[in-house]
């Protein structure tokens, strides 16, 4: 009779069913927390008389001996990479609290020495095949094996690894679509579609002409570097599981080079205005022969050039203004340049705006019969965006914001009605910020 059933009071018929009972019987006595000695031996003796069932249930086998071994000498050896292989599978399969209720029923991980290699083989097979695990799933086997354990002989940083791969092949998957789509909202307030263009073109390979094409249309660049950031890839920059590592790396480009975007925009800018030229030139076509300007200053073949070159190049222009206005904010709120020249041009930019603003209306007077509107309105803007940069470096010198201050509405008010307090106020934030550099 094997000496496990005589440990659990069996018969020497007892079935596995009736020495489950048992040992789940004799387990509420035994606790491995209390008692580890005594657990140890109450789990050899279930294996032991499960093996002896195993036996004495294949006909072919040979009759097992009826002395009693030792302690431990009929436990057959445990195939660890099969147990982790299932409990992977499991993982992958049943949800956070279905896998805790699975695992604790599991009778290979009842043992105190075996669980800790069942562990260790478990992560080596989630690491290896990067299996779609949701955190909470990888949490619960992390728990449940104390891969967090100060105590464990995994490293940290590669159990965090492992997570974040688990995680990322979850989210990109369909079990995780919608906590993509809410982190996604996280990250830039925007929606993403569960297979929009973006997410669809990083699975699979394709020309480089068609990502740059792809980019041109407005918002793509912007939702890749967004769904990149809610997989977490700015960590590790590391292609996550199941996207194409060339596809990412096309663009990640975007996050990591801010200057893409503007380069992008302004081939958008160029391609829209690029259409405008070629409506104003079929106009011109259907229209033709156009007659002269009033004044003589055109005939009408020039006339049609300078209607197109207008239209193609409005919008560009537009634009590079934009941008060259913006690029000397971001200069003016900087740190001073250390070279003398410039940081001479540096403090005079304020003075030399108002000068032109000056010049402009002296021009539109002397050049312009009436009223100079034209040479007005760029005077205003050029007020406007002169007393807003002056204002900013003052605001910035007090380490206060100006972004939705009432000074910058107070500051387009003041240079759109009044030219001359507009243009005192400008040089007298500048005069301010000069004498505290100075001193």
């Amino acid at each position: 009779m094997s000496w496990g059933l005589q440990w659990l009071g069996l018969e020497p018929g007892a079935d596995e069913r009736e020495i489950k009972r048992a040992y789940a019987q004799l387990l509420r006595r035994t606790r491995p927390d209390e008692d580890p000695e005594g657990f140890q031996r109450l789990h050899a003796a279930y294996r032991d008389a499960l093996a002896a069932v195993a036996h004495e249930s294949d006909s072919s086998a040979p009759m097992r001996s009826m002395q009693t071994p030792q302690y431990g000498a009929a436990i057959e050896p445990l195939d660890v990479t099969a147990v982790a292989q299932r409990i992977a599978e499991q993982a992958a399969a049943l949800g956070a609290r279905e896998l805790d209720a699975w695992l604790q029923a599991l009778p290979e991980l009842w043992s105190l020495d075996d669980k800790p290699r069942i562990g260790l083989a478990v992560f080596s097979t989630i690491a290896t095949c990067e299996l779609r695990l949701a955190p909470s799933v990888f949490d619960c086997l992390s728990l449940c094996f104390g891969w967090d354990d100060l105590n464990s002989p995994l490293w940290q940083e590669d159990v965090e690894w492992v997570r974040r791969r688990c995680e990322q092949a979850w989210l990109l998957s369909a079990d995780g679509e919608q906590a993509l789509a809410r982190r996604y909202i996280a990250q830039t307030d925007g929606m993403l579609m569960p297979e929009g263009s973006v997410l669809r073109s990083m699975r699979q390979p394709r020309p480089r002409w068609r990502n740059r094409l792809t980019a041109l249309v407005p918002g793509r660049a912007a939702e890749a570097v967004g769904l990149l950031s809610a997989l977490e890839y700015w960590y590790t920059r590391q292609t996550p599981p199941g996207l194409d590592a060339d596809q990412v790396a096309f663009w990640a480009r975007f996050g990591i080079r801010p200057r893409l975007h503007t380069l992008y925009n302004g081939a958008r800018v160029c391609l829209a205005g690029l259409v405008l030229g070629l409506i104003c030139t079929w106009g011109v076509v259907s229209s033709w022969p156009l007659p002269p300007s009033e004044g003589g200053w055109f005939s009408g073949p020039q006339k049609a050039v300078v209607i197109i070159l207008g239209a193609t190049l409005f919008g560009p222009l537009i634009w590079a203004a934009g941008v060259s206005w913006r690029a000397l904010v971001h200069w003016q709120l900087a740190w001073q340049p250390s070279s003398p020249m410039p940081r001479l041009l540096w403090r005079l930019v304020v003075p030399l705006l108002v000068l032109i603003s000056i010049a402009v209306v002296w021009l539109g007077l002397h050049w312009t019969d009436g009223m100079p509107c034209g040479a007005l309105s760029v005077t205003w803007l050029i007020s406007a965006l002169t007393l807003h940069l002056a204002w900013a470096r003052r605001m910035q010198r007090q380490d206060t914001p100006s972004q939705g201050n009432p000074g910058d509405a107070l500051s387009l008010l003041g240079a759109t009605v009044l030219l001359v307090p507009a243009w005192g106020a400008a040089l007298l934030c500048w005069w301010m910020d000069l004498r505290d550099d100075r001193a």
